[in-house]
């Protein structure tokens, strides 16, 4: 009984993550991304967020890895999945800082968001691959940049 509950769970949470990567795709497609940007801003000005246990942060770990494995079956951006997970995280209690960089190769502008927790990146890459990009906003800079239109990952 215990192992099908545990199922149910899973697959609750495996569909919570899906709904939440569509559910960012589509409020970036309608609003844009300064009005999505300022209202997750304007919950995480009020967040009271829970102690940082290993247990704590082992569920912000999972909570990622399900956003991360939606992202890839929906075939989403970057910027997409970073949302995604900074929207779960914050329900579920847990602060996250967006990022949004650009590096130029071969003559190309490239941008591309990922997303940080407690100075460890959860989403978008790991920090040696994050070097070569050029910060342009972060959430704990909240100064109004111009909108930024990412890779898809």
């Amino acid at each position: 009984m215990r192992a099908a509950i545990k199922t149910v769970e899973r697959f609750r949470h495996a569909g919570t993550a899906l709904l939440t990567v569509a559910f960012a795709r589509l409020a970036l497609s309608i609003l844009g991304f300064e009005r999505v940007r300022s209202l997750l801003l304007r919950r995480l000005s009020v967040l009271n967020e829970p102690a940082g246990d290993a247990r704590a942060e082992a569920r912000a770990r999972r909570i990622v890895d399900r956003v991360q494995r939606a992202g890839e079956l929906l075939h989403v951006s970057c910027l997409v999945r970073a949302l995604a997970a900074q929207i779960l995280l914050l329900r579920s209690g847990y602060r996250s800082d967006l990022k949004i960089g650009v590096t130029k190769e071969d003559g190309h502008l490239e941008a591309h968001a990922w997303l940080v927790r407690k100075g460890r990146v959860l989403i978008g890459g790991d920090s040696s691959q994050l070097r070569r990009y050029s910060v342009l906003q972060e959430d704990a800079d909240q100064k109004r940049v111009p909108a930024v239109h990412s890779h898809e990952n």
